[in-house]
């Protein structure tokens, strides 16, 4: 098969049940009479790592102060300040262990990320001040 651009012969690919894309890749394989490295057509090394770009994970352990929670009528809601919260990255917030049973007892969960916040709902006012862990990336 032949492809022509114009009056110009493009690409020749006379072996009969190959493809053309086959035929074609084949120059630009190693060894091949147009060889090209992943970097010239913008792709990565074949061997390479994702740490000079990618962003990494932030951690920290914030609290919820106990005079902090604003009781609702039927929950009760605490707005705390997060340096690096973006209401588009994910966070994972968890207790530290020694409040779990005060968190999990009072159904205490991060409703809304905000910009360099979080805001937490309660279904009832914990009994202590609460420690949570957490884990900020994207």
């Amino acid at each position: 098969m032949a492809v022509y651009l114009g009056n110009e012969l493009v690409l020749a690919n006379g072996v009969g049940g190959t493809s053309l894309a086959n035929g074609h890749a084949s120059t630009h394989a190693k060894g091949g009479s147009d060889e090209l490295a992943p970097a010239d057509i913008g792709a990565a090394e074949e061997v390479h790592t994702h740490t000079e770009y990618a962003l990494k994970p932030v951690s920290m352990v914030v609290e919820l102060p106990l005079d902090g929670w604003v009781v609702g009528t039927y929950s009760c809601t605490q707005a705390i300040s997060v340096d690096g919260m973006r209401s588009g990255k994910y966070a994972i917030v968890g207790p530290v262990p020694k409040d779990w049973d005060e968190y999990v007892g009072a159904n205490v969960h991060c409703a809304v990320q905000g910009y360099n916040s979080l805001t937490f709902l309660a279904d009832k006012k914990p009994a202590t001040d609460l420690q949570v862990n957490v884990l900020i990336w994207g």
